[in-house]
């Protein structure tokens, strides 16, 4: 599903070195995204998103996000979609981070829209 797919892509992107070197540095500033979102946090994911979102035929900037995040809705509900989401919400600092480390962040599977 196309939708898995961009998660995974972009949980491999917001897990390179560099990308979450560069989230340190930004949250040492401004804290946690989901405590303190800041328009660093936003230009940093921005850097990522804009190279990944088009290729799914959104926009790119903040444009492209709302697009996308308008567009995934229709997958609210789906447990595996939630639980990704939710993954890569606190791989980027915008979630909690969970109380156990999980070996493999991302599930698998085929979604259905809800």
């Amino acid at each position: 599903e196309e939708v898995l797919r961009l998660q995974r892509e972009l949980y491999a992107a917001y897990s390179d070195d560099t990308f979450q070197q560069q989230l340190e540095d930004v949250e040492s500033r401004h804290g946690k995204a989901y405590k303190q979102y800041s328009a660093e946090h936003t230009k940093l994911f921005l850097t990522v998103q804009d190279r990944i979102l088009p290729k799914y035929g959104f926009a790119e900037g903040q444009r492209g996000v709302v697009q996308m995040l308008d567009d995934v809705k229709r997958f609210n509900g789906n447990a595996t979609f939630e639980q990704n989401r939710l993954e890569l919400n606190r791989l980027i600092g915008l979630a909690p981070e969970a109380e156990e480390p999980r070996d493999a962040p991302l599930v698998e599977a085929t979604l259905t829209a809800a």
